[in-house]
Order: C-alpha cells, then sequence, then structure tokens
C-alpha cells in the first residue's frame, strides 16, 4: 500500500505549489 501512499502525497505536495504558481487554474 505504501507504494500507492507515495505517488498520492506527491501529487498532494505538488497541488500546494502548484495552485500558488497559477491561482488561475
Amino acid at each position: 500500500l505504501q507504494r500507492g501512499s507515495f505517488p498520492i502525497m506527491f501529487s498532494h505536495q505538488l497541488s500546494q505549489p502548484l495552485s500558488q504558481f497559477q491561482p488561475g487554474k
């Protein structure tokens, strides 16, 4: 299950910074 959790956490962390870079999206 860790394998699936890894990409999930990574995506969440990337989603935060991405939101700040592209607030319009």
